[in-house]
């Protein structure tokens, strides 16, 4: 959060409660006590915490110290908000820090650590472990990184260490979408998690994987046969529970952690049927997905998915000690020096686990889960979403120049071969994926428009499939609208964004010519501009978070119930053609 206006008269002072490690790259790691804060700074961030040692009133300062230094006054701003935040700098409006402090360990921890005789320090091995690389690895944060972002979300992150691990590679993430994070964590177990949030009042909360997932995997409490089907596992009896907590204090959107599927069981082969090791993780998340459906905003995020897409092996930790721990294999290479006394000092090296599962990047699993909560994160919020995709036709939507070619697809090809495996799945089957996933982004109510400079009438009369064709290929009428002329594309997608009354942030724009690609891109930066390779348009139009509506309108699908009428746009434009044409008919028959 920035130093808002009247946040400028906030008299604030350097907490007394972190404690900072110094890391071998200059970098310093802020560490509270309490507050779960976790910052990796530069020498410059630790210097404004230091210029906090006394008092300060927040807006004459950093009128002072932007003086002084020559920094940006809003990104040092940004910095202070930030520090306020995350309770690095005390506001003196709260009251006497030891007091609050106090309070808050106090009921937490069921202690006061501040009491007589009690030893203020970091918690068993938490401490040594934030000392190794896992806690540094994130880009540190500069003066300069606090510069204004053109987003700004509150998130509430609900978990325990998969929580902690990934917050830093979360909030690196976000920036790099040009989103400023302010995190705040929580526990399920805490008994004041509703006042927390009530408090907090996040945009958006996130559920990571719960401790029922040990009460999932253990004994017989998942029923065999098909009666396991018609009753919540234990674990989605836990969310469930969870859900219910959470939206009677927040209506905030909440995304939920789905469960990796084991990649290894205790019987293997012989463990089969609805209550084996993997198949109880399997039905826990399709119950999770229908659960999601119950309350509203809720959304799963698909841990398990989004791991399986990228090879588990390496990522995943029940290859490596544990059946129910559901972490990250890397986070085990994190462990403490001074573990090594437990196995007698003897220990294979890390780089022999890299070895047998592959990989090696500590915190590619994180960033990973990291993407998919931001992917929903962008869709929930609706933080740009863009509503058109913009086509073009020549070797983009079929192979070559039509006024070369004389139609798409050749039309010599045996009747329903485009209905056969060979010929829909074949070299045309490139062109056909594009088209599919055309058709389902309409589907979700996005609008699609074609351009190219062309004859309109040649078009017309070349666009035609062979007979028996598959009807997911696109005709003119499946378009909301389109530009078939000699003009620039540049103009003609600025035409379009006027007539649909939508801003140029609001379009993609697909291309196979490079040169057009790279005029949009120049021209109209606000543009999404893809279709560099032609293998990578369906995969990215099916995929890119700003295409992905969290909720499909009653509009949106009332629109795309008759796919084949002739769109009213496309009409209008085509009477309006006729009209100035003098009555020569330009327009689709009705």
């Amino acid at each position: 959060m920035a130093a808002t206006t009247s946040g400028l008269d906030t008299i604030a002072q350097r907490s007394k409660y972190f404690f900072s490690i110094a890391l071998p790259t200059g970098n310093v790691l802020i560490d509270s006590l309490f507050l779960q804060t976790r910052l990796v700074a530069t020498p410059d961030v630790v210097a404004i915490l230091e210029e906090f040692a006394e008092p300060h009133q927040i807006g004459p300062w950093i009128e002072a110290y932007a003086a002084r230094t020559g920094g940006n006054r809003k990104t040092i701003a940004g910095c202070v908000g930030q520090l306020l935040s995350q309770k690095l700098l005390w506001n003196l409006a709260d009251g006497d820090e030891d007091t609050r402090i106090a309070q808050f360990a106090g009921e937490y921890f069921d202690r006061n650590p501040l009491a007589e005789g009690e030893t203020l320090r970091a918690v068993g091995s938490m401490s040594e472990r934030r000392r190794m690389n896992l806690y540094s690895l994130p880009v540190p944060r500069d003066v300069s990184s606090f510069a204004p972002l053109k987003h700004a979300v509150k998130l509430m992150m609900i978990g325990h260490c998969d929580a902690e691990f990934g917050l830093d590679v979360l909030r690196v993430a976000a920036r790099d979408r040009n989103i400023d994070l302010d995190v705040v964590l929580g526990h399920m177990e805490d008994p004041q998690l509703e006042e927390q949030v009530a408090r907090e009042k996040p945009q958006i909360v996130v559920v990571t994987v719960l401790t029922a997932k040990y009460e999932l995997m253990a004994g017989e409490n998942v029923r065999p046969g098909r009666d396991a089907l018609a009753a919540d596992t234990p674990y989605v009896a836990a969310v469930r529970s969870a859900l219910e907590r959470l939206r009677r204090v927040t209506q905030a959107p909440i995304l939920l952690h789905n469960l990796q599927v084991p990649v290894v069981t205790p019987l293997g082969r012989a463990d089969r049927g609805t209550a084996s090791h993997k198949t109880r993780v399997a039905l826990t998340n399709v119950q999770l997905e229908a659960l999601a459906l119950e309350f509203p905003d809720v959304f799963v995020v698909d841990v398990e998915g989004a791991l399986a897409l990228h090879g588990k092996l390496g990522l995943v930790d029940d290859t490596y000690g544990s059946f129910q721990h559901f972490g990250s294999l890397r986070w085990i290479t994190q462990t403490p020096e001074s573990f090594r006394r437990d196995v007698h000092g003897i220990a294979p090296p890390w780089s022999q686990l890299a070895d047998a599962f592959g990989g090696g990047d500590v915190a590619e699993y994180d960033r990973i889960v990291a993407n998919e909560q931001l992917d929903i994160l962008v869709s929930a919020l609706a933080l740009e979403p863009r509503k058109c995709v913009v086509v073009d036709l020549d070797g983009t939507l079929w192979p070559g120049v039509l006024a070369e070619t004389g139609s798409p697809f050749a039309l010599d090809s045996p009747p329903g071969h485009f209905l056969e495996e060979l010929g829909a799945w074949g070299y045309a089957g490139l062109y056909r994926g594009i088209h599919e996933a055309l058709r389902a982004l309409k589907n979700r109510g996005i609008l699609l428009a074609c351009v190219s400079k062309n004859d309109e009438d040649v078009v017309k009369k070349l666009w035609r499939y062979p007979k028996r064709s598959d009807e997911t290929m696109l005709r003119l009428e499946d378009f909301d609208t389109y530009r078939i002329n000699r003009d620039e594309k540049v103009d003609n997608i600025l035409s379009i964004a006027k007539e649909l009354n939508l801003d140029p942030s609001a379009i993609v724009f697909v291309d196979g010519n490079p040169l057009e690609r790279k005029r949009v891109a120049r021209l109209l930066p606000d543009v999404l501009v893809i279709g560099d390779n032609p293998f990578a348009i369906r995969w990215e139009l099916l995929t890119n978070a700003s295409l992905q509506p969290a909720t499909i309108s009653d509009d949106a699908r009332q629109r795309t119930r008759k796919p084949t009428e002739p769109n009213r746009v496309v009409k209008a434009i085509a009477l309006m053609r006729k009209l100035r044409a003098g009555g020569e008919d330009y327009g689709e028959k009705g």
